[in-house]
């Protein structure tokens, strides 16, 4: 049997290279559907409670979704301790106050200036 021939140092580091951005993709994909089912199970839950309208479902699951797998676990775990400490308050006093439900604008300007 003849033994493959060696790689040159670079050819080796370049298959290297192309081993890890495969890895980096499969885990970035990954992170995309465990955010998908985040968001979607909370935002259900939510619009179920009457804190987000129908667009602000839609409004969620595209900012949770993006957040969680662009950003990571801690972005992620940010983002919904942010929405449901919110949503809790918003309906800490709701028999005072009329029941202000979420839309997609809102989410977005939640999420892009927080209090």
């Amino acid at each position: 049997m003849s033994k493959p021939p060696e790689l040159a140092p670079h050819q080796e580091i370049l298959e290297e290279l192309s081993r890890l951005r495969a890895d980096r993709t499969r885990w970035i994909i990954i992170r995309i559907v465990c955010g998908l089912f985040l968001s979607s199970s909370i935002g259900l839950l939510a619009y179920r409670r009457q804190s987000l309208s129908r667009s602000g479902l839609a409004g969620a699951i595209t900012t949770g979704t993006t957040t969680f797998g662009l950003g990571g676990l801690s972005w992620g775990l940010s983002l919904i301790f942010f929405f449901v400490s919110s949503s809790f308050f918003s309906h800490f006093r709701e028999k005072d106050e009329e029941l202000f439900r979420w839309d997609w604008f809102s989410n977005f300007c939640r999420a892009a200036y927080p209090p």
